[in-house]
């Protein structure tokens, strides 16, 4: 019984890495450092050590090369398998990420149109003060570490990431007027 119960806990944290890895790839990342993703397995109560994450990369689908410096990422392949679990995190990630990006770029361009070099963002999935406020708030939690949600974590670093990547400066900011969300101050 012990031993299943080992192989199922390290079966999850391959999912979980394998989710991780994802959500990279989606943002559009080609490689990934790994502190930062050992950091990312720790928010999330996974305390592993390099030595740990270089043997699960082992094998795992979609990595073309990892040491103790950088995980290199290849792009998804239709070879690429994933098991339910990680298809159920990568749905909702890629989703999210997708719809969040889009609402930041539209109102980049609404700004550009303005002659701005700059735009605050809301009314988006994870900024939204209004219907979706509670949703809202729950990303607002996470980017103040009041309450550690890695899937959370994982779309705002990705959307961050995804901006930075093309060129823009991009920041959370404290939204004044609902004290318990935030918005997004794009620079370019």
């Amino acid at each position: 019984m012990k031993l299943f119960e080992v192989d199922s806990g390290l079966e999850d944290l391959r999912d979980e890495v394998q989710g991780l890895l994802l959500a990279a790839k989606a943002a559009g990342m080609q490689d990934i450092s790994p502190s930062q993703l050992l950091f990312d397995l720790k928010r999330s109560g996974n305390n592993i050590g390099i030595d740990e994450l270089m043997m699960l990369l082992k094998g795992l689908p979609g990595i073309s090369a990892s040491d103790p410096r950088s995980i290199k990422l290849t792009s998804t392949s239709p070879e690429e398998k994933l098991t339910a679990s990680q298809a159920r995190t990568r749905s909702r990630n890629d989703r999210a990420i997708f719809d969040e990006t889009r609402d930041i770029e539209s109102s980049i361009l609404d700004s550009v149109d303005l002659g701005n070099y700059d735009v605050i963002v809301t009314g988006t999935l994870m900024t939204d003060a209004g219907a979706g406020i509670a949703t809202a708030r729950e990303y607002y939690s996470t980017w103040t570490a009041l309450d550690v949600s890695r899937t959370r974590q994982v779309q705002m670093d990705s959307v961050i990431n995804y901006f930075n990547n093309i060129g823009y400066s991009i920041e959370r900011r404290l939204n004044t007027t609902t004290g318990d969300t935030f918005q997004w101050y794009v620079a370019w």
